[in-house]
């Protein structure tokens, strides 16, 4: 039998859709395990200052890329990018958040292989770092699956409900995710497909509806 997978696609995000993916930052737990330096709430307003820097190009090449994955119908989804872009070093620090009603399919695991092949195919970058705290244990499984490698440890770095704990340093080099790519995709299974300018077959998309690129 032939399962119809659920299509998110991608592209890249604009000032305009914070809007539509504000209200994820209302809630208090997820805002401290996506963002650090986010310890409450803040209006839409601020929202869009807060992220107008990387969203308003003021250097060529950009410093940041954003994408937004969203449904069939436009609900958006997730959303992830490569923040701190040092074309000189190669690298850049990779961020994902997932939406509450989507968690659990596996579209962070998705959007990260997307983000890296764009990261090592097109911006040819030789390493992506990412953080996360100590007890997140969602980010941890994900980034692992990506071959990601813990790197180091902030000690008592993030402050969580008058909490101390660590922040975790994870790194993935451009030879480890060419190890690591094509073994992610033949694991992934098809019921999801996250799909970058449309086609669901192919390299720019996760996994390829069909046979593994």
């Amino acid at each position: 039998m032939t399962i119809s997978p659920n299509v998110f696609s991608l592209r890249a995000m604009e000032l305009g859709d914070i809007d539509s993916i504000a209200p994820w930052f209302e809630n208090l737990d997820d805002l401290s395990l996506f963002d650090r330096n986010s310890p409450a709430p803040i209006g839409l307003q601020a929202l869009r200052e807060y992220w107008k820097t990387d969203f308003v190009v003021h250097s060529a090449p950009p410093k940041a890329y954003w994408y937004i994955a969203r449904s069939d119908s436009g609900v958006p989804a997730a959303f992830g990018g490569l923040q701190s872009v040092n074309y000189f070093h190669g690298d850049a620090v990779l961020p994902v958040f997932v939406g509450p009603l989507v968690r659990g399919q596996g579209i962070g695991t998705r959007m990260v292989g997307m983000l890296l092949d764009l990261a090592f195919d097109r911006l040819r970058l030789t390493r992506i770092t990412t953080y996360y705290r100590e007890d997140n244990k969602v980010s941890a499984k994900m980034i692992r699956k990506a071959g990601f490698k813990e790197e180091g440890r902030l000690r008592k770095a993030w402050l969580c409900d008058g909490r101390y704990l660590d922040m975790i340093v994870a790194g993935v080099l451009h030879e480890d995710w060419a190890t690591r790519r094509d073994l992610l995709r033949r694991e992934l299974d098809q019921r999801i497909i996250l799909t970058f300018g449309g086609s669901t077959n192919g390299r720019h998309a996760w996994p390829a509806n069909g046979a593994p690129q």
